[in-house]
């Protein structure tokens, strides 16, 4: 069975600030490992939050949020971590996805 882990991205407010997720599109299989890194440009120190939509659409599941450099809430999905090195990027990383990680993840500020 493959995964499908897509990527939409939201914009608030306004165009002087920009949010990018990368990569912007992944199929992985159960066991793969994942790397998904969220830039936010414009804004000095952005709070940064994930939320992962499964396939069949309802609502957003929160994973977690990052308030400042170094601050990474633990995510609510076990198997993932999440590291925020700089003020602009925060990314969110598993050793071995599963079926259930299968959906649209958004990053947000």
């Amino acid at each position: 069975m493959l995964i499908t882990l897509g990527f939409l991205i939201y914009l608030p407010y306004s165009l002087s600030q920009s949010i990018t997720q990368e990569p912007p599109f992944l199929v992985l299989g159960p066991g793969q490992p994942v790397s998904m890194t969220c830039g936010v440009m414009g804004i000095s120190v952005p709070t940064i939050l994930w939320y992962r939509q499964g396939l069949s659409g309802g609502s957003l599941t929160f994973i977690t949020q990052s308030v400042t450099t170094g601050s990474v809430e633990k995510p609510t999905l076990t198997h993932f971590t999440a590291e925020r090195n700089n003020g602009s990027h925060f990314n969110l990383r598993s050793t071995e996805i599963t079926d259930t990680d299968s959906g649209v993840y958004y990053c947000a500020w």
